[in-house]
C-alpha cells in the first residue's frame, strides 16, 4: 500500500464548525501518539448520505485510463455527524489526488431528485505555495464548480484545520470561488497570516 491519505465526512454545513474544531482536537491527539503528518488531508465533503453510509471504497478513473481505488481502513468521529477516514491506495493503482477524490465522491454520492448538493472543501497544507494552491484549486473548479468550495488551510504538523465560513447561497458557490480566485485572496501575503494565526491560537 502507498502513503495513507485522510477525508472527512460531514453531515452538513452547519456542522462544519463543530466537525473543524473536533477533528483539530482528534489529528492533534493522533499526532502526540505518533500519527504520522505526511497523511495528507486531501478535503471534507459534505452530505448526508456521507455520514449516514460510508463507503468501503472509493473508486475512480485517471486521465490516462486506468482504473484507480482507496480502501477506507479506519473512521473516527462522531457518529451521524461527522467521520474522519483513512485511505490506503494499493501499489497498482494511480495516486489519489483531490482530483480523483472529487471524481470519485461525485459519482459514489451523485444526487438524485431532492437531495441536497454536495459540497466539497480541498484542504491544503498552510505553508503550500500560493501559485500551487491557486492552479488545483482552479482544476477543480473547472471539473465541479457546483461542488467546490473555496480552499481550507491545515498545519499537518499539529494537524489544526481552519474553520469554513459558509455564508453563500448555493447558486453563489462557483461564482464566489472564481472571485476568490481572480484576487489575492491565496496569494503569499495570506498563507502567511494564516500561518500567524495559528501561532496565535496555539
Amino acid at each position: 500500500m502507498s502513503a495513507a491519505s485522510l477525508l472527512v465526512l460531514v453531515r452538513s454545513t452547519a456542522d462544519l464548525p463543530r466537525a473543524c474544531a473536533e477533528l483539530s482536537g482528534l489529528l492533534e491527539l493522533q499526532r502526540r501518539h505518533g500519527a504520522a503528518a505526511q497523511e495528507a488531508l486531501l478535503g471534507l465533503w459534505v452530505d448526508p448520505r456521507g455520514v449516514e453510509r460510508i463507503p468501503g471504497e472509493l473508486r475512480w478513473r485517471a486521465r490516462d485510463g486506468r482504473r484507480g481505488a482507496a480502501c477506507i481502513v479506519e473512521t473516527a468521529g462522531v457518529e451521524g455527524i461527522w467521520m474522519l477516514c483513512r485511505m490506503e491506495v494499493p501499489e497498482a493503482s494511480p495516486a489519489l489526488s483531490r482530483h480523483a477524490l472529487l471524481r470519485s465522491l461525485a459519482t459514489t454520492f451523485e444526487p438524485v431528485d431532492t437531495d441536497p448538493l454536495p459540497a466539497f472543501f480541498p484542504v491544503f497544507r498552510f505553508d503550500a505555495p500560493a501559485s500551487e494552491v491557486q492552479a488545483e484549486a482552479r482544476r477543480l473548479v473547472t471539473e465541479h464548480a457546483d461542488l467546490v468550495h473555496p480552499p481550507l488551510f491545515q498545519d499537518p504538523s499539529s494537524g489544526w484545520l481552519e474553520s469554513p465560513t459558509v455564508n453563500r447561497a448555493p447558486g453563489d458557490r462557483a461564482r464566489g470561488l472564481h472571485a476568490e480566485l481572480g484576487h489575492d485572496s491565496l496569494g503569499g501575503s495570506d498563507c502567511a497570516s494564516r500561518a500567524g494565526n495559528y501561532e496565535r491560537r496555539h
